[in-house]
């Protein structure tokens, strides 16, 4: 097992046992930094035969997870936030992959859960795992990347299966949301991009400034920075955006937009078939139903979907 497992945290007693107890089946070395908790989590972390550092926190996560990075010893790092869990891997499976001298990072499957049930969630990618080496290094104050480092290096990314599943977005405070738009700001003034502004826009929209949202949104669909899988969520927001702004004419505008990502797709048809409910077009809403149905989407909750084919069929019926 050579690969050491690197967790920052803050007062994140309920979350810290169960991030390093699903690293420990592969890593041989854990690092975790408390960055100033005033809980158990340090004490936690210890009592898990964990390596404590300690860092005041600083309002910039790369120097944070850089820091962590300093006291890894063995030759791959696998890197967790404190409320995430890696599901468990076949070394025999990807063994090969962390053997080819070609590969410096790995991105993972990031699995997080918008409800307790598990039963909603969105899906995005991110390098988690990439070699110990002293140029990989984590970029930007929020939503740094360590993507950039490896490539420049020559080295490439592999794309996996590996799943880390994230419960952060649960029980999301406030108080997070109004610190990372509040960074997001100020890393933009310093160096403005079409990646930051996304993120800007998504927490405009996570604390419901859903027109601060919609307007940053607009501004980025046609961006060349951005990967498929930000501006297809950045798509999906808009129509969440109308949604809840009863503006219908937007939705029928967009209605041909296809989702490669079939949750999002399904949703869409959703939000879709709402639209020509509240038109009286129940043939169509009927058949948006139906293709959320075949669809399986982790963001349309199953049992709302069944009565609302059984009541559209009514309606149906009746005229």
């Amino acid at each position: 097992m050579n690969f050491t497992g690197c967790i920052i945290a803050k007062n994140e007693e309920k979350n810290i046992a169960t991030a390093i107890s699903s690293l420990q089946p592969v890593c041989s070395q854990i690092v975790v930094v408390d960055t100033g908790s005033i809980d158990n989590t340090a004490k936690i972390a210890a009592n898990s035969n964990c390596e404590i550092y300690f860092k005041r926190w600083n309002n910039d996560f790369s120097e944070m997870r850089n820091f962590a990075l300093r006291f890894a010893r063995l030759d791959w790092i696998i890197f967790l936030d404190a409320d995430e869990v890696l599901l468990p891997l076949s070394m025999e499976k990807y063994g090969k992959i962390f053997q080819d001298d070609r590969v410096g990072g790995v991105s993972c499957i990031i699995k997080n859960y918008l409800t307790d049930d598990k039963s909603s969630f969105i899906e995005h990618r991110y390098t988690r795992i990439f070699r110990n080496h002293p140029k990989i290094r984590y970029r930007g104050a929020i939503h740094e990347q360590i993507s950039e480092s490896i490539i420049e290096l020559g080295l490439d990314i592999y794309e996996s299966d590996i799943t880390i599943e994230h419960f952060g977005y649960i029980d999301n405070s406030t108080e997070k949301k109004q610190r990372n738009l509040e960074l997001i700001k100020k890393e933009l003034s310093r160096q403005p991009s079409d990646y930051l502004l996304f993120h800007l826009a998504n927490t405009e929209f996570s604390m419901n400034n859903l027109i601060n949202a919609k307007e940053i949104f607009l501004k980025i669909l046609s961006s060349r920075e951005l990967s498929t899988e930000n501006l297809e969520l950045a798509q999906l927001r808009l129509f969440q955006i109308a949604t809840s702004l009863n503006d219908w004419k937007y939705i029928l505008e967009h209605q041909n937009y296809i989702f490669t990502n079939r949750n999002y797709e399904g949703l869409k048809q959703f939000i879709l078939s709402a639209c020509f409910m509240h038109r009286k077009q129940w043939e169509k809403s009927y058949h948006c139903l139906l293709a959320a149905k075949e669809c399986n989407s982790s963001l349309v909750e199953q049992e709302l979907l069944r009565k609302s084919i059984e009541a559209v069929e009514k309606y149906i019926d009746f005229y």
